[in-house]
């Protein structure tokens, strides 16, 4: 996976290296897409999808169990041995894994009550839960193997999805065609507990209108930035004043009969002038590029895990460095070797 560039099912069901994984994906949708309500709902249906085939999964274990204990003798006259029911696999989740408990934990589904109180859906944070699972030191999110979901859990959690997501009162409300949102807005209770696809037409819709596209412009983002907004604005303010230093102290130095060894010196502020209105115009660092990191937040830095990702962004910084060298190297020049006139 560090090798090459994943897609948006990569990212969304897989443990993608940094800065294409489902933590910065998770941001880029919060803070640049606005569109954070589309993507919560998507990983709880997740959620369901998993805590659903969990259910039907130890119901086929329990009645196979049952099955084998109407004899308790085999063909030799030996007593058959069974598995404990509570040593339940789920071995499934390493072909399909969703990195979605939290903020709604396999721990509260066991709780229908739980389920009830809005307190549950503001009380953990879950884009520093998805940072926390895509660690190096990643271990198996938590699943209940000693009791069973029950259709009343699955159905509450169901509703609760429902009433989070489509209901207008909702301040997490989002919108969806008609089509979509009518099957479960007519549904009833018999319904919840027994359909355990009602959510399927609307998280097929989020993953193929919402995030599909999103992720495209995410990854183009991380293809040709390194940097923050926030630090895109100041490292114009600093390249702008850096570089009108610059050349009113060449021109001080040609019209003041400064000598060609004195006015050289104007290359520092021209370079850091330069550098950060450069970084500004293409939102990108090529230090940064260089050493293998990037800006999350302003001041925040991450490396780039992605192998692939990292070559691109150093080919760009090399290129970008040509540029600045050359924006220097012309402007010192010029500042330092033309004939002083003292005014």
């Amino acid at each position: 996976m560090n090798n090459r560039i994943p897609n948006v099912y990569d990212v969304l069901t897989k443990r993608c290296s940094a800065p294409l994984n489902i933590y910065n994906f998770y941001l880029y949708v919060r803070n640049e897409e606005h569109g954070i309500n589309f993507f919560d709902m998507w990983l709880d249906i997740g959620l369901l999808d998993i805590l659903t085939r969990i259910h039907f999964q130890e119901l086929e274990k329990s009645h196979s169990i049952a099955t084998q204990s109407s004899s308790t003798l085999g063909l030799n006259g030996s007593r058959v041995r069974t598995s404990n029911p509570s040593n339940v696999s789920y071995g499934f989740l390493d072909d399909y894994y969703l990195p979605n408990f939290g903020p709604l934990f396999t721990e509260d589904m066991l709780n229908v009550q739980a389920l009830d109180p809005p307190a549950l859906f503001h009380n953990k944070d879950r884009a520093s839960y998805l940072k926390d699972i895509y660690s190096y030191n990643y271990t198996k999110p938590f699943l209940p193997s000693n009791s069973m979901f029950t259709q009343d859990q699955l159905s509450a959690f169901r509703q609760k999805l429902a009433n989070r997501y489509l209901t207008k009162e909702s301040p997490f409300r989002v919108s969806f065609p008609s089509r979509l949102v009518n099957p479960l807005e007519n549904a009833s209770k018999d319904q919840m507990i027994s359909n355990p696809n009602l959510f399927e037409g609307i998280h097929s819709y989020i993953f193929h209108y919402i995030l599909k596209p999103a992720y495209a412009r995410f990854l183009e983002k991380r293809m040709k930035h390194n940097i923050s907004t926030s630090s895109y604005a100041i490292r114009f303010l600093i390249g702008y004043t850096t570089t009108f230093a610059a050349y009113w102290l060449g021109f001080c130095g040609i019209f003041l009969e400064y000598s060609r060894k004195v006015r050289v010196w104007t290359l520092l502020p021209f370079f850091i002038g330069f550098y950060n209105l450069t970084c500004s115009w293409f939102c990108f660092d090529p230090l940064l590029a260089f050493v293998g990191y990037f800006e999350t937040k302003t001041l925040r830095f991450s490396r780039i895990e992605n192998k692939k990702v990292r070559h691109h962004l150093q080919f760009k910084a090399f290129y970008a460095g040509l540029l600045i060298a050359a924006f220097v190297a012309a402007n010192t020049a010029i500042f330092s070797s033309v004939p002083s006139v003292r005014l």
